[in-house]
């Protein structure tokens, strides 16, 4: 707390909200979209918000060792105490944190065993957005889409008739906002095979319900509202400069979740980085496809002649150009992320990314010409339509990589190369595909690994498969792995814990991983409509 610049300190109102990020401290205070909500709620005059996260484990300890409930940052008041707790839902792993947090408030887990005495348990964010199924009994009430404008009807509404109605019949109300979703108004069916064979209502609710989304930016300030170092961009004020992305990749989420594409103005976006100049000379220009920005390099120039220390986030290899990196070896940066995706141009053209080898190695040179040291590098493992051929690609990609940065002269800068597991996720045209085996998996990181640790200076970086594996699950997940996910809390929460959880609860996890969707099959969350 000593060290934030932007903490709201407002005592008492009508509404009280915690706003709560299921991972620690350093992880939820880097997420702009957790901060722009923070900020939304304490412009309200009737309302007042506070922030907790899950406890670094130092201090989980000493919570369960002392019997504490988990307060919040700025008043320390006990989460229970709360009208309202608002979850912002990023990632699927941090879903049993979010139980380890209703523990710790000393809540029920379970919605149907909290009465009006319980603070009403809300939820926003991608994963609420595009599958909120697996969550649906612990829930009382998720955001779909764009919160800025959900969250004031939730609460104009809670204003209004919150306290003399009961749980239920508020519900009932908030049901009726576009973009609100209420699990137990709805009855879901399955088949002999375990398959969604209907999804209905059980009183006069929306189905399905519509994502919320803003059609102008600018009408909101999406910056950060608390500086603080102790972030992954430490010390940093962050700027939304885009929201969605137009390339239409078929693996990407988050690329369908926030259509369509939009930007701010390049005089809106100067005049928030003039405020935050007032705090902290380092400026972090953040969206889901800056390097598509049209006036980025007018906007870097105009920003580095305010004296400030610029950062770029999502960065596309197919729209740098030698200006731009220039201007960032200008500004001090010395280390590039490209997301080349896979090794080989046939499969890259077919998940949707419109770039090719010849193109990359382009910029790569370029990068290397202006004296930027350091390249990270993402890869996918697993992609739909991948052959062995396109392993081998990825290890003649980086080679010929390494190659330009021996032939730049740059002797000391390293190639960081980061290998996720492909994931399908909901709402993208990869919903319906099969994730790859954790076996195949293991065979590609062995051979990539012995490939390229003896080539170069290399640092290889590689997601865990089993865990990737859990995160698969639950990304498709329907209403029946609730209670998976809860005895596997229960268990402890490790991997074991996990394969334990399946077994107890009569739960096939190939089911979910392994499992081509037919076109006809109905999804869990087709409850929910994105477009």
């Amino acid at each position: 707390m000593e060290t934030e610049i932007g903490t709201k300190f407002k005592g008492e109102a009508f509404i009280s909200f915690a706003l709560v990020y299921p991972n620690t401290y350093y992880v939820g205070m880097s997420n702009l979209g957790f901060q722009t909500i923070y900020s939304i709620l304490n412009k309200r005059v009737n309302t007042y918000c506070e922030r907790a996260f899950l406890p670094d484990r130092e201090d989980l300890k000493e919570y369960i060792r002392t019997d504490t409930p988990l307060f919040s940052v700025e008043s320390q008041r006990p989460l229970h105490k709360f009208d309202i707790i608002g979850f912002s839902l990023s990632y699927e792993l941090d879903y049993s944190n979010l139980l380890q947090i209703l523990t710790l408030a000393r809540i029920p887990w379970l919605a149907r065993n909290r009465n009006e005495s319980y603070p009403l348990i809300i939820a926003g964010g991608a994963c609420a957005t595009f599958n909120p199924e697996p969550l649906a009994e612990v829930i009382d009430l998720f955001i779909i889409g764009e919160g800025e404008e959900v969250i004031n009807d939730v609460l104009d509404i809670y204003l209004d008739k919150g306290h003399g109605k009961s749980r239920d019949e508020l519900l009932n109300d908030l049901a009726q906002i576009r973009g609100v979703y209420i699990p137990r108004f709805y009855h879901i069916e399955y088949d002999s095979e375990g398959r969604v064979s209907r999804i209905a209502t059980k009183r006069d609710v929306p189905l399905p319900v519509e994502r919320r989304w803003i059609d102008d930016l600018s009408r909101y300030s999406t910056v950060s509202s608390i500086i603080t170092y102790n972030t992954e961009f430490s010390s940093m004020y962050l700027v939304e400069i885009t929201r969605g992305c137009p390339h239409g990749c078929r693996f990407c989420a988050a690329g369908y979740c926030y259509l369509p594409p939009r930007m701010r103005s390049l005089e809106q976006i100067l005049e928030l980085c003039q405020r935050g100049l007032k705090i902290t000379s380092r400026i972090g220009l953040i969206g889901s496809a800056v390097s598509d920005y049209p006036q980025l390099e007018e906007l870097y120039r105009e920003l580095l002649e305010l004296g400030a220390q610029v950062s770029l986030a999502s960065l596309r290899a197919d729209s740098l150009t030698e200006e731009l990196i220039s201007l960032l070896a200008e500004s001090g940066q010395r280390t590039i992320t490209l997301a080349a995706e896979t090794g080989s141009d046939r499969l890259r053209k077919a998940i949707g990314k419109r770039m090719e080898t010849e193109r990359l190695l382009e910029v790569v040179e370029m990068i290397y010409k202006n004296d930027i040291p350091y390249l990270k590098l993402y890869f996918m493992l697993g992609l739909p339509t991948e052959e062995w051929e396109d392993i081998e690609a990825i290890v003649e990609l980086v080679k010929e990589i390494n190659e330009l940065r021996l032939k730049s002269g740059n002797k000391r800068g390293r190639i960081i190369l980061s290998f996720t597991p492909f994931i399908p996720k909901p709402i993208t045209p990869f919903q319906r595909e099969k994730m790859d085996d954790g076996k195949s998996l293991k065979r590609k990181y062995k051979y990539l690994k012995k490939s390229l640790l003896a080539e170069g200076n290399f640092r290889l970086i590689w997601e865990s498969i089993r865990w990737s594996l859990i995160q698969g699950v639950l990304a498709r997940g329907d209403r029946r792995l609730g209670e998976v996910l809860r005895q596997a809390q229960k268990l402890g929460g490790n991997y074991s814990a996990w394969k334990k959880a399946f077994a107890s609860c009569g739960i096939d996890p190939t089911f979910y991983l392994y499992r081509l969707r037919d076109k006809d099959e109905i999804l869990p969350w087709d409850i929910i409509k994105i477009r």
